[in-house]
């Protein structure tokens, strides 16, 4: 049941919108490189606070439980997505083959699959119990769970360092341009960690959906330009 709000409700929900309108602009650019990949990560991001949205404003724990599972298609979706927006951005076209796309989403499939049954093995999280706010319960993590943090962060440090062999071989604008998206990629890490760290304020609210649409913003500005092969290095 969902009819509870609050601040952190409408801040999910805020998020869910700036996302969701980001990947629309991504979207209707897709002709350009990164384009479409960047408006399936606003998308994937986007479901994520959806979810996130619906169960700070769910009223029982049990719906609160459901939606917190229902975050996770778009949790292991935006690591890969990343990567392959990152890669289509560059022009490393040998990253974007039809069989590399499908290896790269095995682990997420299986990081999915053990969402939805985590309570016949308890392998993603432990166990769930209330956060400092009544709308934000806290997911004890369990063994696979750093499992699937070692992947996620592998295809972000993987994307990003692309973008950063990319600022090196730019040239005039484009060396300002390739400068901002990196240090805009830097957000959502900074994000996650605040979550992985438990630095947040509320205790168990996941901040990286936000942290997505601030740097979505700025690759929105930034990226979402046509590029000559000359001015970047491929």
């Amino acid at each position: 049941m969902v009819g509870q709000f609050s601040a952190l409700t409408l801040f999910a929900a805020l998020t869910t919108a700036l996302t969701c309108g980001l990947g629309v602009l991504g979207w209707s650019k897709r002709h350009q490189p990164g384009s479409a990949f960047f408006a399936l990560l606003m998308f994937a991001a986007s479901a994520w606070a959806l979810a996130l949205t619906l169960g700070s404003a769910a009223v029982t724990p049990r719906a609160k439980i459901f939606f917190g599972i229902l975050e996770y298609p778009g949790v292991v979706s935006i690591p890969v997505l990343w990567f392959l927006f990152a890669a289509d951005y560059t022009r490393r076209d040998r990253w974007l083959t039809r069989r590399w796309q499908l290896i790269l989403w095995i682990i997420p499939a299986l990081t999915l699959i053990l969402a939805f049954t985590n309570e016949w093995h308890r392998l993603l999280w432990r166990d769930i119990v209330p956060g400092d706010s009544p709308d934000v319960f806290v997911y004890q993590r369990g063994p696979y769970f750093w499992v699937h943090l070692v992947y996620s962060y592998a295809w972000f440090v993987a994307g990003t360092w692309l973008l950063l062999a990319t600022l090196r071989q730019s040239k005039g604008m484009y060396r300002r341009q390739s400068l901002a998206i990196v240090l805009a990629a830097f957000i959502p890490w900074l994000g996650n960690l605040i979550y992985i760290l438990d630095l947040s304020p509320i205790h168990g609210f996941d901040v990286t959906p936000l942290a997505f649409a601030l740097a979505g913003i700025i690759f929105t500005f930034f990226s979402l330009k046509n590029l000559d092969k000359n001015e970047i290095g491929a």
